[in-house]
């Protein structure tokens, strides 16, 4: 179609000029218009070189732009997710000591309890020694009565015995075996007359070392010393005394129960001391302990101040990190149009490139058609179409077809021309 109307409007421009005039017009034109594409499609290579080198600067500052804002957000969530770590360690470091002043405070009350019924039984015990003592040296008393005065129908009152049996467990193993021997003494001095005991028990020692204790009859004669005459008297095992035997029983038991009164004694002056020792400690504790609750009450103290810090530290990150999610968005966008435009204009150029590389085309066409006709044109056909020209029949005719035709190419050349140069970024 381009060729028909480039033709056409050649035959016009014949029709209305003289024949060799209009040779050189239209020779004149297909040239003019084919440096104007080759002008255009130079200029238009200059561009793309211009745009191109452009395009990849501002591509490489935008990806630039895009990665250091990249790094700005990377870095910042990191430090959000440290921010956030700090936080949850000092709200738990924070909850483990309230624990423990919680524990302390709760420890301290257990420790009060105890102490005060380690107090009592200490009372209860401390007591428990003084009457002991008081009973022992009222046995001891009674005894030293029963063994000095020695009236008739004087006996030892056993009822000691028996309330210091209520307090045997402050005795340890040995002296409660040396307990359970005072016992029966104590019993059978309590029981018996000690004086009468010891001399029938003398009596029935001379009995059986008598002289004659056998009649005759009694041996036999088939005895083994029926023929070596009577049995002489044995010599008997010597006895003690009564009164010497008694003092010594006297001593023993005296000695026993100032024994057992002695270990008592002991045992209430350590009881004491451990109590004391006890007092002491507890005291110590309490005084450890009151002073850790304050480390803990001053350190929770600090605890809440930084925790408070750090949520607005992270209050003011989150914040940042808002705003630099959205600078890297808007780089990233920026960029994706720097990308889109640098394409646009490159299609637009390959595209016009290849418009102007078939207007070439069609002018090459052109040109090779019109150098034909010009070889080809008679005289007959050059004087007619002078003998038209002149009367303007011919020309007439051609001219309001022309016109009823398209447009020609060159018409909107420089509409396009000014179209392709509007390319802004």
């Amino acid at each position: 179609m381009k060729t028909t109307v480039l033709f056409l409007t050649i035959l016009a421009i014949t029709s209305m000029i003289s024949a060799q005039k209009a040779f050189n017009q239209v020779k004149s034109l297909l040239i003019n218009f084919k440096a104007g594409i080759n002008k255009e499609q130079h200029d238009a290579d200059v561009r793309n070189e211009k745009d191109t080198k452009e395009c990849k600067i501002k591509i490489a500052e935008a990806v630039a732009l895009v990665a250091s804002r990249q790094r700005d957000v990377d870095e910042l969530q990191k430090h959000i997710q440290w921010l956030e770590n700090e936080k949850a360690e000092h709200i738990k470091d924070k909850k483990t000591r309230e624990d423990r002043l919680v524990a302390n405070k709760k420890m301290l009350e257990n420790f009060k309890k105890e102490r005060c019924d380690n107090n009592l039984l200490f009372v209860k015990q401390l007591r428990e020694h003084m009457e002991a003592i008081d009973i022992m040296t009222l046995l001891r008393k009674d005894i030293n009565d029963y063994f000095l005065k020695k009236k008739a129908g004087l006996k030892i009152n056993r009822s000691f015995i028996e309330r210091f049996a209520e307090f045997s467990h402050l005795l340890d193993e040995d002296n409660k075996a040396v307990f359970l021997e005072v016992s029966k003494i104590v019993g059978g001095i309590a029981s018996t007359n000690i004086e009468g005991n010891v001399d029938a028990l003398g009596k029935r020692v001379d009995a059986s070392t008598a002289q004659k204790q056998r009649t005759a009859q009694e041996v036999g004669t088939q005895h083994v010393d029926n023929t070596k005459g009577e049995l002489q008297k044995l010599q008997h095992v010597g006895h003690t005394e009564v009164n010497v035997y008694v003092d010594k029983l006297h001593k023993k038991v005296i000695i026993m129960i100032d024994g057992l009164v002695l270990h008592l004694k002991n045992s209430r002056n350590e009881l004491t001391k451990n109590e004391i020792k006890a007092s002491e400690d507890f005291a110590i504790f309490q005084t450890n302990m009151e002073r850790e609750n304050d480390y803990l009450r001053t350190k929770i103290i600090e605890l809440t101040k930084k925790i408070e810090n750090l949520t607005n530290q992270l209050n003011v990150a989150n914040a940042q990190l808002v705003k630099r999610i959205k600078l890297l968005k808007l780089a990233q966008e920026a960029l994706a149009t720097i990308r889109r435009i640098c394409k646009e204009k490159k299609e637009y150029y390959k595209k016009e490139t290849k418009r102007r590389n078939g207007e070439l085309e069609v002018v090459a066409n052109a040109t090779s058609i019109f150098q034909n006709i010009l070889s080809k044109l008679s005289s007959r056909v050059k004087g007619r179409a002078d003998a038209k020209f002149a009367g303007k029949g011919f020309g007439d005719a051609l001219s309001h077809h022309v016109k009823k035709s398209k447009k020609a190419i060159s018409g909107d050349l420089k509409k396009r021309v000014s179209t392709r140069k509007t390319v802004v970024f």
